[in-house]
């Protein structure tokens, strides 16, 4: 199984972009997939933004599990391709504890997470993030704001908070990168995202018969 996840500021189009993939006959997975307890801890709490990680890999264990029931177990579900509305590195662009920043500490776990699906389940994560000019991310911004107002309670009526997320995006380790500041409903980047991956997935691919091969020589 490969899985796709678009990646980005608020407004960059990662919606749009599942739905281009989605017409186009991919299997998508959005991330609101979490019922959040009542209690008063807030949803990018540590604690919540750790329950979220986790949820979001083993659905994933999942949806191989549910595959592999109805077909041969060795590869059903193997071979499908996902695209996904954010990848759990969103935890440690927004995870605060009292308005201090502690996605930092999700980081390294996400990663071994990342490794351990691969390994056990043959699946494949690929983080792909979605740009956006910042002059025209912050009109999308607003445009966004008309029809959704109560976005303003997220801080996204502030352009320092745009410029915030955008800066650790910026920063961060992706696996790929797409522009996606053209005004044509995201058919250039889609198209951008398939070439980048399906490179990425040859690449994978050497690396992991180049292992086979080294692992069948030392037997």
């Amino acid at each position: 199984m490969i899985v796709i996840c678009l990646e980005g500021c608020h407004g960059c189009g990662k919606t749009q972009l599942t739905q281009q993939f989605e017409s186009a006959g991919f299997k998508t997975l959005d991330e609101a997939f979490l019922t959040m307890p009542s209690a008063k801890i807030g949803p990018q709490s540590l604690l919540m933004e750790t329950q979220w990680v986790c949820s979001w890999f083993l659905r994933l264990l999942n949806l191989v599990d549910d595959k592999q029931k109805e077909g041969d177990k060795a590869t059903a579900g193997l071979d499908e391709v996902y695209v996904c509305d954010r990848s759990p590195f969103s935890a440690v662009c927004y995870s605060n504890r009292g308005g201090v920043s502690s996605g930092h500490l999700l980081e390294e776990v996400i990663r071994e997470h990342i490794r351990e699906v691969r390994e056990a389940a043959g699946i494949e994560v690929y983080t792909v993030h979605v740009s956006v000019d910042p002059d025209k991310l912050w009109s999308r911004i607003q445009g966004r704001l008309q029809l959704y107002p109560e976005r303003k309670l997220l801080k996204e009526d502030k352009r320092e908070h745009m410029t915030k997320i955008t800066d650790f995006y910026e920063g961060f380790k992706w696996d790929a990168r797409v522009d996606n500041s053209e005004d044509d409903d995201g058919h250039g980047a889609a198209k951008m995202i398939m070439q980048k991956m399906a490179a990425l997935s040859d690449k994978y691919k050497r690396v992991a018969s180049m292992k086979a091969e080294k692992r069948d020589r030392s037997l």
